[in-house]
């Protein structure tokens, strides 16, 4: 390894980098810059702040004036892939300086590009684009966009841990392989990320079948700084309890978190839902209204999350209250401590979010959990636990995924117009995720096609059936559940300011009801059901109601679950030796009011009842219901759940 790996690089990119006081590479730039310029495959992994974009980008840089100045490099010739929109805006924001310094035309295309722009880069492409997977999927069998892709040599692809274990990632993988066979040659690909949890699946799962791939990891120490807390509500908690009708216990927390914020110069605070954030903003409103909090989630409008994002990186806010919106590695300036209220349910998601602290070379990551209830406090503690050791959760990634083939083989055949169902097998087979596919599974979905007459196939070629094909690709370019949902505007300030999905609107929204949006009450002036949208102007705060909004839960992994009945099991077994309950304490790294919180939980529920541990499964019988306690994980709860309703309603 280089001592000073930007050595390597031309004099025009190590001046620019010089010019914004950048004089020393950080670990990963000095491991990735010399395999890159080899024209390696890379994953790279690094903690969150320690330069891993610019690890992947100064090299490619590099080789493409090396390209240019041999004659190439016409079109796009490096594609840069995230999994977020708010990440494409965040990195045109960081690489524009560097990039028009060297005469690179760089420019970001997603779901939001106004029409003009799409235009003007189907006449006249930039030579990186920052795209998504979704977008990336619909420019692929566009005529002109297909013609400039032709000179794609370089794709990164950021955050790849986010994309490896869903079906977004999976449509991605077989895009690339489509893309290959644009450009007939083989990509040089680079993927970047913070926490994987199984290294080699991920490096194989980004080149795909048959490709060499180096792993560079970086060992810059950043443990992270954790401590659990459990809060018990004082007598002026309770009596703001009562003031404004919520539960001691939420004021306290409430009042916890605020005295967090003050502490600390800025600090992000995170929820597993919107409905919690928004929970949690109107509440801290309400007891503080002079505090500068804001709300920050995927159902905000864009323009709200942008000012949220510009107001936080000036330092007008104090907080921001946040889902996975802002998890990943967007740059909001700096941020000196994370708060997670409620257990992360994930390792791999709590690194990634106390990693967003200190978010700086040689910067230690410090949060807090803020834990609810004895379950919560001890799955906490196994989370912080294996965060701190990195022990993160096993890397899923779907296989042979046939309704993401489906798309992707209609996606061919619009491509090129005609494609044999040999090309389509060898293509396919290439990518990680479909390396174990037989001719069998790709003749059932080929035929599947047939019957709905979006193919035509005959002596073993397949061609588009127009229009349909091309309405049902484009019609399900987005792996992501759809759900249809109303935009909300504020009449007085004339912008739009998020969205509601159709249930709640049908549930809960008429003229004269209030809800909470964005941390601030909100009444209902009109729904208009014929233009999905829903016309709102501020009125007085109140906490009356949350939206909700789709989305799935976090899934617990069977180790952390089996590791809480462990330690269930365990403090169940000293719920009267003090001491013992000490050294458990010590060993979770809670507090005393925590563990007392836990152990007289279990004492209580021993009196009566058997207790759900890693080794026994309680079925509890009342009235009409009957719970199955299992502490496997959600996978195998869920694969429970499916089995006995089967048999049930059999």
């Amino acid at each position: 390894m280089s001592d000073n790996a930007f050595r390597l690089l031309k004099p025009e990119i190590t001046h620019q980098l010089e010019l914004e006081g950048i004089e020393e590479p950080s670990e990963i730039q000095n491991l990735a810059i010399p395999a890159i310029l080899k024209g390696l495959n890379t994953l790279l992994i690094a903690p969150t702040g320690t330069g891993k974009t610019l690890a992947a980008v100064l090299p490619v840089l590099d080789l493409y004036l090396s390209a240019r100045l041999g004659g190439e490099g016409k079109g796009i010739s490096v594609l840069y892939v995230t999994p977020l929109r708010a990440l494409n805006r965040d990195l045109l924001r960081r690489l524009t300086g560097i990039a028009k310094s060297l005469i690179i035309n760089l420019q970001v295309r997603h779901g939001d590009t106004a029409t003009r722009v799409r235009v003007m880069q189907a006449k006249s492409p930039p030579e990186i684009l920052i795209t998504t997977p979704e977008t990336l999927q619909a420019i692929l069998p566009g005529k002109r966009m297909r013609e400039h892709l032709r000179s794609v040599r370089w794709v990164v692809i950021d955050e790849i841990h986010e994309l490896a274990m869903d079906k977004r990632g999976i449509q991605l993988s077989l895009a690339l392989e489509r893309l290959a066979r644009i450009t007939q040659r083989e990509l040089q690909k680079i993927g970047l990320s913070a926490t994987v949890g199984d290294e080699e699946k991920v490096a194989r799962f980004l080149v795909g079948e048959g490709r060499n791939v180096t792993i560079l990891k970086s060992g810059d120490p950043r443990e992270p700084q954790l401590v659990v807390e459990y809060i018990v509500p004082t007598g002026d908690d309770h009596k703001e309890a009562a003031r404004l009708g919520i539960p001691p216990a939420a004021v306290g927390r409430i009042n916890r978190i605020r005295e967090l914020l003050r502490e600390h110069r800025s600090s992000l605070v995170f929820t597993n839902t919107r409905e919690h954030a928004e929970s949690l903003g109107a509440r801290i409103h309400a007891l503080d209204e002079r505090l500068p909090v804001r709300v920050h989630h995927g159902s905000l409008s864009k323009e709200i999350r942008e000012e949220v994002e510009r107001e936080f990186e000036s330092g007008s806010l104090k907080g921001v209250i946040c889902t996975s919106s802002l998890e990943l590695g967007i740059d909001v300036g700096a941020v000196d401590f994370i708060v997670q209220y409620m257990s992360p349910r994930q390792a791999t998601r709590l690194i990634q979010r106390v990693g967003r602290s200190e978010h700086r070379l040689r910067g230690m990551p410090r949060g807090t959990i803020i834990a609810t209830w004895a379950d919560d406090i001890l799955e906490s503690s196994v989370i912080a636990r294996f965060t701190r050791e990195e022990d993160l959760e096993p890397v899923k990634i779907h296989e042979n995924a046939l309704d993401v083939l489906a798309h992707q083989i209609v996606g061919m055949a619009l491509d090129e117009g005609r494609v044999s169902s040999e090309d389509l097998f060898k293509t396919v087979r290439r990518s990680y995720a479909y390396r174990n596919l037989t001719p069998e599974d790709l003749m059932s979905v080929i035929n599947q096609l047939r019957v709905e007459r979006l193919i035509d196939f005959r002596d073993g070629v397949v061609r588009p059936k127009y229009p349909r094909a091309f309405r049902y690709y484009y019609e399900n370019l987005s792996m992501i559940p759809s759900v249809k949902r109303y935009d909300v505007f504020d009449f007085i300030g004339r912008k739009k300011i998020g969205m509601l999905d159709q249930e709640f609107v049908a549930r809960r929204c008429k003229s004269g009801t209030e809800f909470i949006m964005h941390g601030h009450t909100w009444k209902i002036l009109s729904v208009k059901e014929n233009e999905l949208t829903v016309e709102v102007e501020p009125t007085n705060p109140s906490l009356d109601a949350i939206p909700s909004w789709e989305g799935e839960m976090i899934p617990v992994d069977v180790k952390i679950a089996m590791q809480v009945g462990a330690l269930r099991r365990k403090i169940a077994g000293e719920v009267n030796n003090p001491n013992g309950l000490d050294l458990i304490a010590a060993n979770m790294q809670v507090s005393g009011l925590a563990i007392t919180k836990i152990s007289e939980t279990i004492a209580k529920h021993t009196r009566d009842y058997p207790l759900p541990t890693d080794s026994n499964v309680v079925v509890e019988s009342f009235e009409n219901c009957v719970v199955v306690h299992v502490c496997y994980g959600s996978l195998v709860n869920e694969t429970l759940a499916m089995a006995l309703s089967s048999i049930l309603s059999a």
